[in-house]
Formats: C-alpha cells, sequence, structure tokens
C-alpha cells in the first residue's frame, strides 16, 4: 500500500507574513528578524513572565500555540499568531506588570531587544508595522478617550505636503540643497524613477555630510547624506505621528500610500494645527 508522507509546513516568514501584526512587512524583512531571533518553547500551563519579573531585555513572537495574557487591571486577551509579546516592555525598559502563560504548549521567537531596535531602525516596512500595533493597543486600553475624538485624532492627511519634494539618488549635495533653498523646504525625499522610497534629505544631514564627513558638493546624496526614511500610513492619527517623532528623535515622517509617498509630515506641521484650535 502507497504511503504518502505528510506536506511539509510553509517556512516560518510565510506563517508570518500573513498574520495582522507583519501586514505589509517584506519577506525579506521577516527573514532577517528570525535569523536574529532564537526559537523557544513553552510547555502548557508555563509563564513567558509574571508582574515583578525582571526585564528580559527581549521582544517575543508567538509563532504557535495558545498564550493568554492577563493585564494589571483585569483585562485577558489571548494572543494570536505573529502577536508581540513584551511589547511595553521593549518601548519603556521597565520590568513587567502582565502574566502572560501558556496554556497549550507554544512556540516562540525571542529576539534581543538590541538586535530588534537594530532592525526597527533600519528597515521601515518593520518599522511602521510595530507602531501600527503600538497604536491599535493604544486605543484600545487607552482610558483617555481624548485620543480617538480631540484634534490630534485627525490623519496626517489633513496637514502633509503633498506632492512631496524629491530627489533621485545621483543628485548631488549642492544641486539638493539649491533645490531646498529655491522652494523653501527643510527637506527632500529620494526616490527613484518608478517612486520608489530610498530615503529623506534634510539640512541637517547635508551640513553633517559637507562639515563632518568631508564629503564634496558634487557627492550624490545617496551615498553622502541620505537618511532612512520613516514611513507611515495615511490614517494615522496625528497623535501618533507625535509620538513617532518624540521616541525616534526625528523630524519628519513620510506619509506612504501603496509604496509610493505621497506627502511629508514635519515637527511644524503637528505643533501648527495645535496652536490654530
Amino acid at each position: 500500500m502507497d504511503t504518502k508522507s505528510p506536506p511539509n509546513p510553509p517556512p516560518l516568514e510565510q506563517i508570518l507574513s500573513v498574520t495582522r501584526s507583519f501586514k505589509g512587512v517584506s519577506l525579506e524583512t521577516i527573514q532577517l528578524l528570525i535569523e536574529k531571533a532564537r526559537l523557544i518553547v513553552l510547555a502548557a500551563g508555563g509563564p513567558l513572565f509574571r508582574p515583578g519579573d525582571e526585564y528580559k531585555q527581549a521582544v517575543f513572537v508567538l509563532i504557535d500555540g495558545a498564550i493568554s495574557v492577563q493585564r494589571p487591571s483585569g483585562y485577558e486577551e489571548q494572543a494570536q499568531p505573529g502577536d508581540f509579546l513584551g511589547l511595553a516592555n521593549y518601548l519603556d525598559n521597565n520590568n513587567y506588570s502582565s502574566t502572560v502563560l501558556a496554556t497549550t504548549q507554544s512556540t516562540l521567537m525571542e529576539i534581543d531587544a538590541a538586535l530588534f531596535h537594530e532592525l526597527e531602525q533600519s528597515r521601515p516596512d518593520l518599522f511602521n508595522a510595530l507602531n501600527r500595533v503600538i497604536a491599535t493597543k493604544l486605543r484600545e486600553r487607552s482610558p483617555d478617550r481624548s485620543i480617538t475624538s480631540g484634534v490630534l485624532a485627525q490623519p496626517v492627511t489633513r496637514v502633509m505636503k503633498s506632492p512631496v519634494s524629491s530627489c533621485g539618488p545621483e543628485t548631488t549635495l549642492v544641486q539638493a540643497f539649491e533645490l531646498m533653498q529655491e522652494r523653501k523646504i527643510g527637506s527632500l525625499v529620494v526616490k527613484e524613477q518608478d517612486d520608489k522610497l530610498l530615503g529623506v534629505l534634510t539640512y541637517a544631514g547635508l551640513a553633517e555630510a559637507a562639515l563632518l564627513s568631508n564629503s564634496t558638493p558634487t557627492d550624490s546624496v545617496m551615498n553622502a547624506a541620505c537618511e532612512i526614511a520613516r514611513e507611515i500610513d495615511p490614517d494615522t492619527p496625528l497623535w501618533q505621528a507625535e509620538d513617532l517623532m518624540k521616541r525616534h528623535t526625528v523630524k519628519y515622517l513620510i506619509v506612504v500610500e501603496e509604496q509610493v509617498p505621497i506627502g511629508i509630515v514635519s515637527q511644524s506641521d503637528v505643533l501648527r494645527i495645535l496652536i490654530s484650535r
């Protein structure tokens, strides 16, 4: 009698790519995350951490199994595959205040916090997905409902500058400087001809290239002064944009729709709408 081998399970990056947390994250970025992680298995009833436990300097991602998350407020939820665990502790570097238990045998990825931060800073798609998760959790748990109804609840499209001023990767430093002076702007989006976003150029980046990196006026912006662009979705609320700029110490966020930059938001834009109201 012929016997058939069980089908091979799909690669881990494909499993994660269809989860709610990793929506929009490229397979390449997910693969990099997997490479930096180690797999751990929790037996049924085993705790990942409890209130008062010392922060493990790590972020966890559920792969399979069932995990119960019990908040200090008494709120309880069931984690889904792809969900981040210990994310609040990664953000504030404090000890754990929630109870996270495996209700069935569960497999998780454990990523060192420093490595995760490095990847978050270098991969805009992970940065965007992570902050979408944070925004969702804040809206679910915040007792202050003003963030969903006040001025700062408006989407970034309310204040963004559009269309974005841009230049190509081969634009020279002096050409970029002259363009910014001519248009009286403080930044340029660097993109390919097909609108693929490559980065962002600022006056500060130009100054650093000229004064500290010994770059010449004819060096290309891509090689000498281009910074990683922080991308956000068009429906990102202003309160979250403001929080992102503070948390990551950046002055500009690029609004991207279907991988095409459609606008740019600055700290001044957010401040201006607050003052006007």
